[in-house]
């Protein structure tokens, strides 16, 4: 599995030396960019000397919402101070003991906060995604109701945890990397956040009316048949529908979440999928095809064009 090797930050890592943390080999950084409705006293500082660095980055806000509106005015603010800067990794909500703030809230209460701040993220048009423990979700939080969401587990050992589906891993607090004076986090990332983020139109990547489609977000009780009903006006293009958002008509849709909604009515002919044989190589499935094996590489997000396994689904852009 491909892996990305990053540190996470804030105003305790004091001044760092950005061009030495990239020549280190750190390929992303998650930058604290508030707590509750405080600015961190270096955020500006750090993405700036991070991006001038050539160092891809992601944000993280540091929770202090007691109700799911708090969540929401939180990331709302946050929003105002990050404008319309672009990130190639996630804006992760970070919710964490911290005092007796969550004692005596139910899994509900506190999964209700936590899905309220995620979706409130996904409204501004920026990847989601939970910085979290397995003692949270395993005693704190319902890991059900936040299956949509993506999860950056924090979990302090040497192996990879097991039994959790996450894509980003902090595994120490203890690091040490070049051009930082003090211990620092470190990350891996198992996802091609920049590859997903930008194919998407997240993050700020997708600058003004996007000339293909529009946007919809869901509502309590939508379905895909209802939305197609009510954006194309043909309920019966809910299969389109889908497979234009990367999903199924099984996939389950939530409140908050943001749907592309085609233009014109009709959705573009979906992807054609690919199943990965025994022998193939990217290259001979591109020639099949007529494309070339880096335009594959980079659509469907692999890093080694070289290491594809039978089973394997790769997207043919159309």
């Amino acid at each position: 599995m491909a892996e990305w090797k990053g540190i996470d930050v804030s105003r305790w890592q004091g001044t760092i030396d950005w061009n030495r943390v990239k020549a280190a080999g750190i390929q992303f950084a998650m930058i604290r960019i508030s707590y509750g409705m405080g600015l961190d006293s270096r955020f500006r500082e750090n993405l700036a000397g991070a991006k001038a660095a050539g160092v891809p980055v992601g944000v993280y806000h540091f929770t202090t919402a007691v109700t799911p509106e708090g969540a929401r005015q939180e990331i709302d603010w946050l929003f105002e101070q990050l404008g319309d800067e672009k990130l190639e990794y996630p804006v992760a909500f970070d919710m964490e003991d911290e005092g007796d703030r969550y004692t005596g809230m139910t899994r509900g209460q506190r999964t209700d906060i936590a899905v309220a701040g995620l979706s409130q993220i996904e409204q501004h048009g920026y990847y989601a995604i939970l910085y979290t423990n397995p003692s949270w979700l395993n005693t704190k939080l319902d890991a059900a109701a936040l299956k949509p969401y993506d999860i950056w587990l924090a979990a302090w050992q040497a192996e990879r945890p097991a039994g959790y589906d996450y894509g980003m891993w902090q595994y120490t607090s203890a690091g040490k990397v070049d051009g930082i004076d003090t211990n620092v986090d470190l990350d891996a990332a198992f996802k091609n956040y920049p590859a997903i983020i930008k194919a998407a139109g997240l993050n700020g990547w997708q600058t003004g009316t996007n000339p293909d489609y529009t946007t919809y977000t869901v509502k309590p009780g939508d379905s895909w048949w209802g939305i197609a009903q009510s954006q194309l006006g043909d309920g019966r293009k809910y299969k389109e529908l889908a497979a234009f958002n990367g999903a199924t008509p099984e996939t389950v849709l939530y409140a908050g979440q943001v749907l592309k909604i085609p233009k014109g009515g009709t959705a573009p002919a979906p992807d054609v999928l690919y199943t990965v044989k025994a022998g193939d190589s990217l290259s001979a499935i591109a020639a099949r095809f007529g494309t070339t094996y880096q335009a594959l590489a980079e659509y469907n997000g692999i890093r080694d064009p070289n290491l594809i396994y039978p089973g394997q689904t790769i997207k043919i852009p159309q």
